[in-house]
């Protein structure tokens, strides 16, 4: 499913969110096309096992691993940036995002760089997508976002509430981590980022 609109009440243009996806297309760009890429190497990835590294905090949460990664996370940045900075404004809206993106990357870090693990490491923007996710329905859990969604080969778009989509995601992902425990490793990652976003958005 691709969320793609709201009909929440926006106070400030969207600039930091547009300035976010445009920033993220034109590195995945940049690392699809540089040898090495995002290669644990390359500085890109936040590693496992290696001590922590505080730049890789920052650059890992702006490097996707494919273009199906990439555009997920773009759509769900779109819809939820416009609805947290639609009420926060660009430069607190940024200052939140960056706080859940760099905040959850130095918690996983802090608790996986000193242990061997099955995975090298995480990249994405998903963990702090997620927080704007929680934010934004602390905010506006009833206002309606439009989703996209293929089935069968045919285009289905739908309205459904802030609420009840997180609720969804959300859902999902503890039912992912109540399975699979540990090995859930995305879905860990992903609640983590909601519940800092969560945080933020009631205090």
């Amino acid at each position: 499913m691709f969320p793609y609109s709201c009909d929440a009440l926006l106070y400030h243009l969207p600039i930091a969110t547009i300035g976010l996806i445009v920033l993220n297309v034109v590195l995945f760009v940049g690392h699809s096309t540089t040898p090495g890429g995002v290669a644990p190497d390359a500085g890109w990835l936040l590693l496992y096992g290696e001590g922590l590294h505080p730049a890789q905090w920052i650059m890992s949460r702006f490097a996707h691993a494919s273009v199906e990664h990439l555009v997920g996370n773009m759509f769900f940045l779109w819809t939820f940036g416009l609805i947290t900075e639609g009420k926060l404004g660009w430069w607190r809206f940024l200052s939140c995002y960056l706080v859940i993106a760099v905040g959850q990357a130095a918690i996983e870090q802090a608790a996986l760089g000193f242990v061997a693990t099955d995975s090298v490491g995480s990249l994405g923007a998903s963990a702090a997508i997620f927080g704007l996710m929680a934010m934004a329905c602390v905010w506006a859990p009833m206002n309606l976002i439009s989703i996209a969604t293929i089935f069968y080969f045919r285009l289905f778009i739908f309205e459904v509430s802030v609420g009840i989509f997180a609720a969804f995601y959300i859902g999902l992902d503890l039912t992912w981590c109540l399975l699979l425990g540990s090995g859930a490793g995305s879905s860990i990652l992903h609640l983590m980022g909601g519940a800092m976003g969560a945080v933020l958005g009631v205090v």
